[in-house]
C-alpha cells in the first residue's frame, strides 16, 4: 500500500537514481545530493553540480463511496531542482542535458503504485551568484485503500 511515506521515499529514491545516473552520463562523475526535510542542509562547494529533490502534495480526494473499502488519490508535484556552477563554462550544455535525461526518465516511468504526467524543464529560474539553475518539474499521482 502506498502512504505518504512510502511515497516520498519512492520519490526521492527514483529522482536520486535518476540525476546520478544523468550527471554520470554528461559529467563522468555523479552529482551531490540535498532533499527537502534531508538531514544535509548545507550547499556544496562552488565547483560541484548538485540537485535538490523535494515533493508537494496538491490534492487528497477520495474516490470512492463504498464502505467496505474506500480509495483515496493524491497528486502532487516532486521537485528535481539542479544546479551547475556558474564558474564552468560548460555549466548551461552540460546542466541542459541532464535536466532532458532526469525530465525523459518521468516520461517513461511505468510503475502501477505511483504514475508520472506532465514532466517539464523550467530554465527561467532566477539566477543564483555561484550557480546556473534549472529545475525538471513533474506531476505524480498514487492511490491510497482504507
Amino acid at each position: 500500500m502506498v502512504t505518504l511515506p512510502s511515497a516520498r521515499d519512492f520519490l526521492h529514491g527514483f529522482g536520486t537514481d535518476h540525476y546520478k545516473a544523468a550527471t554520470l552520463a554528461v559529467l563522468g562523475a555523479e552529482g551531490e545530493l540535498r532533499y527537502g526535510g534531508g538531514p544535509d542542509r548545507t550547499t556544496p562547494a562552488n565547483d560541484k553540480y548538485w540537485a535538490r529533490i523535494a515533493a508537494q502534495v496538491v490534492d487528497q480526494r477520495q474516490e470512492t463511496l463504498r464502505l467496505e473499502t474506500k480509495r483515496w488519490v493524491t497528486t502532487g508535484l516532486v521537485y528535481v531542482q539542479l544546479f551547475a556552477p556558474i564558474t564552468d563554462r560548460r555549466g548551461q550544455p552540460r546542466l541542459d542535458a541532464i535536466a532532458e535525461l532526469v525530465k525523459n526518465a518521468f516520461w517513461t516511468h511505468q510503475n502501477e503504485e505511483i504514475e508520472f504526467t506532465n514532466a517539464w524543464i523550467n530554465d527561467n529560474v532566477a539566477a543564483e551568484p555561484q550557480w546556473i539553475r534549472a529545475n525538471v518539474i513533474s506531476n505524480f499521482a498514487y492511490r491510497q485503500f482504507i
